[in-house]
């Protein structure tokens, strides 16, 4: 129960509560850091205030995340009070999309049949692809909890660091992820659960892959103190989508987050093709477009089911250094958009019924996975010297009271600049 008095101030019993500590670490904490402002009674007692309680509640989910309370404090009191919402701030040029021409237009047309439609009767929002963390072997689940705080810890510091703090901590932080041993570590995620049912297997494979094997390619053979703003930018907005994506491959994992990201807010399209492109300028010749510019989904947990699969549609893509692909997105009719990547590579290995992106785009269709791959709501094919592969996800048609989501990583009053 709340031990809130009649004018809105609390005992110190209560914010250490809201931290989980005790009132002799609550005191000592006032004492080293300026984080609180209680009143004092003429007793000596100290009355803190619904912002000193917000700050504690606030200090506890960074200190959760993986930050020390000296980094937390080092925020200051008015940046943990503030609900700032950074986006990505890429360098000059990296944010022009590409031209879609009518040959790549028609090439992508000739793909699948364009009068595909979807057979559900309501959204898909991108549940049902996770599995619980109970199925892993202790020594996995805290592999998992481990990485889950670093890359959650990094995006936390970039939104609430004074900017003149950030850069040095970030580095430490970032850091964790090249240590001796933890990237080999990463690689044997699962070998101690043993054998693994399809959920489980896409869940680990989406956590040793998905936007982390980004990071570490975008990060291996550099130093990390060489790291330009635009390059950190990336880095933490890459931190940011793999932290979500885990949230969806675990239901269990962060369940605070998992409710926000399950609330219905709209995403658009363009953000995302501008933030992949960034993202693979340096390690391959990549470019994006699309001639579609509504949103696409209607919630960070449908985000992160996009995000599932296409960060796994490119890894098939690029496949290695100096690979060429592109990434088009074209609204086929008034239901769907098929979402095509154009590979240097080889061979597109084929879909399974099993796969994660076969399972989303079925839920999404409303199909079997089956009938996804044989109805060719997802597929590879090579065209004129060139390998294709696609899938189709709904357009979205808001209404007007939903909000834009401010996790969006491109554009805004909010941007972030690491100096």
């Amino acid at each position: 129960m709340s031990t809130s008095l009649k004018n809105g101030h609390y005992r110190a019993k209560t914010l250490a509560a809201a931290a989980g500590i005790s009132t002799n670490l609550l005191r000592a904490w006032e004492r080293r850091y300026d984080l609180f402002e209680p009143e004092r009674r003429a007793s000596g007692h100290r009355l803190y205030t619904e912002k000193d309680l917000q700050v504690i509640r606030r200090i506890r989910e960074l200190v959760d995340s993986g930050l020390s309370i000296g980094e937390v404090a080092a925020l200051g009191r008015t940046a943990l009070l503030e609900q700032p919402q950074p986006v990505f701030a890429p360098g000059p040029g990296v944010l022009e999309l590409a031209t879609l021409d009518e040959q790549r237009q028609q090439s992508i047309a000739e793909l699948a049949p364009r009068d595909l439609l979807p057979q559900r009767a309501t959204r898909y929002a991108g549940e049902n692809l996770g599995v619980s963390l109970r199925l892993l072997h202790s020594s996995d689940l805290a592999l998992v909890y481990r990485l889950y705080r670093t890359l959650k810890g990094l995006y936390e510091i970039w939104i609430y660091m004074e900017q003149r703090l950030a850069r040095p901590i970030l580095l430490g932080r970032l850091g964790v992820l090249f240590e001796k041993g933890f990237e080999a570590e990463l690689k044997l995620l699962g070998a101690a659960t043993g054998p693994q049912e399809p959920g489980l297997r896409n869940a680990l494979e989406d956590t040793r892959g998905g936007a982390l094997s980004v990071i570490l390619d975008y990060c291996r053979g550099r130093e990390l103190e060489q790291l330009n703003s635009t390059d950190l930018n990336v880095l933490l907005t890459l931190a940011r989508d793999h932290a979500k994506m885990m949230r969806n491959a675990f239901y269990d994992l962060d369940d605070p987050l998992r409710e926000a990201d399950e609330t219905l807010k709209a995403h658009s399209l363009r953000p995302v093709l501008q933030k992949l492109q960034a993202f693979y300028a340096g390690r391959a010749e990549f470019r994006a477009g699309s001639n579609y510019q509504g949103p696409i989904s209607s919630r960070c947990l449908e985000t992160s089911a996009l995000d599932r699969i296409t960060y796994g549609f490119l890894a098939r893509a690029i496949g290695s250094a100096g690979c060429s692909a592109g990434l088009w997105v074209v609204q086929i009719n008034e239901h769907l958009c098929r979402w095509a990547f154009e590979c240097s590579v080889d061979r597109f290995s084929p879909f399974e019924p099993h796969e994660l992106p076969v399972l989303a785009v079925a839920q999404a269709m409303g199909v079997s996975p089956e009938e996804a791959i044989s109805y060719a709501y997802l597929g590879s094919a090579r065209r004129a010297g060139r390998l294709w592969a696609w899938f189709h996800w709904p357009v979205y048609h808001p209404p007007k009271d939903v909000p834009h989501c401010l996790c969006e990583p491109l554009g805004g009053a909010h941007s972030h600049h690491l100096k």
